[in-house]
């Protein structure tokens, strides 16, 4: 549900891709009630699952019917009725973020994910991937974990690890433990793939007290991070703001000759 806040007035006929939506569709369906056409991706999308699906969409359904009372429920009353994901609802793209197979050039109009992209192997390409399915125009919204996963307690102990060390748990952990990428870091990766920053919101932040003991410990490691400011640091969740600008550039065209 966090998703659809503040994107949800405006979306009729309008095309929403969702990175790495979960075990369920959520927050796309309440788009589609809102009008949307809308698409999940993931590597391994989440199957129907017999009792949870029927019982989780008809809770969503009803708090809808009681909260949300000018939305037409009709996708959400299809998939209860049927007891599975009618065909195209949502339409379902089976594919990594980094390489999205069967989304054409300049498609959709918004991209949304909510903590995926600390997970990805390269976010180059999938910044770049992105870039290339966005329509002329169109937005990116994008919740952003920036913590050690291994342990939310002790939210950048693996800041301190080089980079070798630390390429190897992200691939044992098939990227489970979070990237080391900091916000800066991710807002210039969609910049250099073409994206206009519209604005980057902190919402989350590590404790002074556990920031005055890491400080210490990462300065005096080899960690490419060991020089960061601690105001970056301290910024561990965000969401990022994105606009593919109207106009294709230079950069784009090239792009496509090759």
């Amino acid at each position: 549900m966090t998703l659809v806040r503040g994107i949800s007035d405006d979306i009729r006929e309008r095309s929403v891709l969702e990175l790495g939506p979960g075990i369920n569709f959520g927050s796309s369906l309440v788009l589609a009630c809102h009008g949307a056409r809308v698409l999940v991706a993931d590597r391994f999308l989440a199957p129907w699952q017999d009792p949870y699906h029927p019982s989780f969409y008809r809770a969503l359904n009803a708090w809808l019917a009681d909260n949300r009372l000018s939305l037409d429920r009709t996708p959400l009353t299809r998939i209860i009725s049927t007891n599975a994901y009618p065909r195209h609802l949502p339409i379902q793209v089976h594919a990594p973020a980094e390489r999205l197979a069967g989304l054409a050039d300049c498609t959709v109009d918004i991209v949304l994910s909510n903590a995926v992209l600390e997970h990805v192997i390269n976010l180059a390409a999938v910044a770049a991937e992105l870039y290339r399915v966005t329509k002329p125009g169109g937005l990116g919204i994008h919740q952003v974990d920036f913590r050690d996963h291994r342990d939310f307690a002790h939210p950048l102990e693996y800041l301190l690890l080089g980079d070798a060390e630390f390429g190897a748990m992200f691939r044992r952990s098939h990227g489970e433990c979070g990237s080391q990428i900091r916000h800066e870091d991710l807002t210039e990766q969609f910049r250099c793939a073409g994206f206009e920053i519209l604005h980057f919101d902190a919402n989350m932040f590590a404790e002074d007290r556990y920031l005055d003991d890491f400080l210490p410990r990462l300065r005096g490691t080899a960690s490419r991070y060991r020089e960061v400011p601690r105001e970056t640091l301290a910024i561990i969740s965000g969401r990022l703001f994105l606009r593919k600008p109207k106009r294709a550039t230079a950069l784009d065209s090239s792009q496509h000759s090759n």
